[in-house]
């Protein structure tokens, strides 16, 4: 049996505060005469691009796409330094400037204090280095294939990520893993 995905136009309103962009969308008025909203989320996506995607999973009113195509880009988008981003399910924020990332978690921070009502102001501690940071990853191993590595955002599978930009490990850590687990390891 041939599976047609379902796919819809999307125009991303903001971001949750996961980094996902958000898209609601009027469900159909035979459906449901309150004119109710279907919320998608759609990762990798910055707030005004519009674009088509994919549905991933669906629950009532709540669904996971995934961009298949972006047909208007956000000023604020820039390429990638990884070449694994729209892969790779760690990163949430490289196509942006490091700024306008810390920026959007200052927001979503806001949104969250008034949500229980409180109200202080935000002191920004930026980190010395955006890339090359991290001493503690979460990877993910599969007993069939013997992999660990990274998921893909859209088929969990383990994918090959031979260099993690934001992860610092040294050469003697990396060797030590390989030797201890007789695995191959797919994201240093």
């Amino acid at each position: 049996e041939l599976f047609m995905a379902k796919k819809t136009d999307f125009k991303i309103l903001s971001l949750d505060p996961l980094g996902q962009g958000v898209f609601k969308k009027v469900k159909e008025k035979e459906a449901n005469e309150a004119g109710e909203h279907s919320i998608y989320f759609i990762p990798k996506t910055l707030p005004e691009e519009e674009g088509i995607a994919v549905i991933t999973q669906e629950k009532k009113n709540v669904h996971f796409a995934c961009v298949e195509k972006l047909t208007k880009k956000s000023p604020l988008r820039i390429t990638p330094k990884c070449s694994h981003f729209q892969q790779c399910s760690s990163c949430h924020y490289q196509h942006v400037e490091y700024e306008q990332e810390l920026d959007f978690k200052v927001q979503t921070l806001k949104q969250l204090m008034r949500k229980i009502e409180l109200q202080s102001e935000i002191d920004i501690l930026p980190a010395p280095k955006r890339f090359e940071y991290r001493n503690r990853i979460q990877l993910h191993y599969n007993f069939k294939s013997k992999l660990l590595g990274f998921k893909n955002s859209q088929t969990h599978e383990i994918i090959p990520v031979p260099s993690c930009i934001i992860v610092f490990i040294s050469k003697f850590t990396y060797k030590l893993l390989v030797h201890l687990c007789r695995i191959d390891i797919y994201c240093f």
